[in-house]
């Protein structure tokens, strides 16, 4: 019950951090991302924590820290893998693709947006491939 209460509030706070991003608050948001992802790690939830980290790599991307914007996608990324959420991978290399091309490394940003290009089409195979098993069915 306790580890759900602080779940629960990290979200909300999280939810406040994009808010305050979409708002251009950037300390604001700073700060709400900050906290909410410490109270993820205490509880434990992989996908709340790579998304989170994506939105830290938006905030940097904004606040023009392109190396720290780069560094929290690839960790964005490298946990969507391990838990196996495919629309997390793609999104990390989306943040990536922004963070490269702003450091004007522009080799690495095509191979970025053209992996999560090739990752996109794999992922929307896969699920048209499951809405006709289903509707065959």
């Amino acid at each position: 019950k306790d580890l759900d209460a602080l779940h629960a509030q990290a979200e909300t706070i999280w939810m406040r951090g994009r808010a305050n991003l979409a708002l251009d608050n950037v300390e604001k948001a700073s700060e709400d991302l900050k906290k909410s992802l410490d109270m993820i790690l205490n509880v434990g939830d992989r996908d709340d924590e790579f998304r989170i980290l994506i939105d830290q790599s938006d905030l940097q991307t904004r606040l023009r820290n392109y190396d720290k914007a780069l560094q929290l996608a690839d960790s964005a990324g490298k946990i969507a893998a391990e838990i196996n959420v495919s629309e997390g991978i793609g999104e990390a290399l989306i943040a990536k693709t922004y963070a490269l091309i702003h450091l004007k490394k522009y080799n690495a940003a095509a191979d970025a947006a053209r992996r999560c290009a090739q990752h996109d089409l794999a992922l929307l195979a896969r699920q048209a491939g499951h809405r006709r098993t289903r509707h065959d069915r």
